[in-house]
């Protein structure tokens, strides 16, 4: 790790104990996520409409969550929790292929 944290789209730095608790998956009802710089989570449906994700690939962008909590909507933007802190030990991921749902970043 060299400092990055990422752009929140296609490269994203997080702690590496949530790291190992994450899945990657698609979406699921009560999905959530408190938007990088917001105090507030909110429905991950209306998060993909107000970033201009196209509806036919919402239910196919990946996702990595806790539970219900979204961290990281790959292409798109990440949560609140994945903020470096001074204590965080972080790891880097990286999408290094062009996505489909990718809104251009």
């Amino acid at each position: 790790f060299n400092g990055e944290t990422g752009d929140g789209a296609r490269t994203q730095a997080m702690d590496e104990a949530l790291y190992h608790q994450a899945v990657l998956r698609t979406r699921s009802p009560g999905d959530r996520i408190t938007p990088f710089g917001s105090s507030g989570s909110r429905p991950l449906k209306e998060y993909l409409i107000d970033r201009k994700v196209d509806q036919p690939f919402r239910d196919e962008t990946p996702l990595l969550c806790i539970g219900t909590e979204v961290l990281w909507v790959l292409g798109v933007g990440a949560s609140e929790a994945l903020r470096v802190k001074a204590h965080t030990e972080p790891v880097l991921l990286q999408i290094k292929k062009r996505l489909p749902w990718d809104i251009g970043r």
